[in-house]
């Protein structure tokens, strides 16, 4: 068994060299510019259109339309979303335990902070499974479910068995798969981009 997960690892580490090497450079780098040329370099030639509408109209909530929220608190909720919150909840677990102990003692404490994070963990598992359910269904209708929900269950089982550093590396090389297509749809799509950009500030300077 031991031999199995070192071949894993070493099958993971290869995998992840190539996904977070050379060709994802490639393609962030490639899409990136791409765009810019194809979009005339926005973020150069429309900077001061770019400042208006986000900075400039943070604080103006009557611009807010009806079912939406404020430009204010979309911008908070943009920048709250590059925070990771895997280390904000760690350490926060952490705190928490050393604080019950410190004033209860004892095991109960930390069977507290267990049952909660595994909650958490029960109602992120569900969550997830749902996002993966409906992009399946999206893709080749609603025929595969079960099939995909098989091989969910089944992964699941083996992510919470195996060491905690093999699963977030694991994660960490299928999260950069996941990129990578996006990454080649984006390019293939760029003309579309482009066309849109242009329609934008075309009618912009029309008001």
């Amino acid at each position: 068994m031991e031999t199995f997960v070192t071949r894993i690892e070493t099958a993971n580490e290869w995998l992840n060299g190539i996904v977070w090497g050379a060709p994802a450079m490639i393609l962030i780098l490639g899409a990136g510019l791409l765009l810019s040329v194809l979009t005339r370099f926005p973020q150069f030639t429309h900077f001061g259109h770019a400042l208006k509408n986000t900075i400039g109209r943070a604080f103006q909530k009557n611009t807010a339309a009806r079912g939406s929220i404020f430009p204010f608190k979309a911008m908070c909720t943009a920048l709250a979303a590059s925070i990771g919150t895997g280390n904000i909840a760690g350490v926060s677990g952490a705190i928490t335990i050393g604080g019950f102990h410190s004033t209860f003692g004892g095991p109960l404490p930390a069977l507290i902070v267990a049952v909660c994070l595994s909650m958490l963990a029960l109602s992120t598992i569900l969550s997830w499974g749902l996002y993966g359910v409906r992009c399946w269904e999206f893709l080749a209708g609603p025929r595969v479910t079960k099939n995909f929900l098989a091989v969910f269950v089944v992964f699941v089982v083996i992510g919470s068995s195996i060491k905690l550093s093999l699963a977030w590396a694991i994660a960490d090389t299928l999260n950069g798969l996941m990129a990578i297509p996006n990454l080649i749809a984006l390019m293939l799509l760029s003309p579309v981009v482009a066309r849109l950009t242009r329609e934008y500030f075309s009618a912009h300077r029309k008001l």
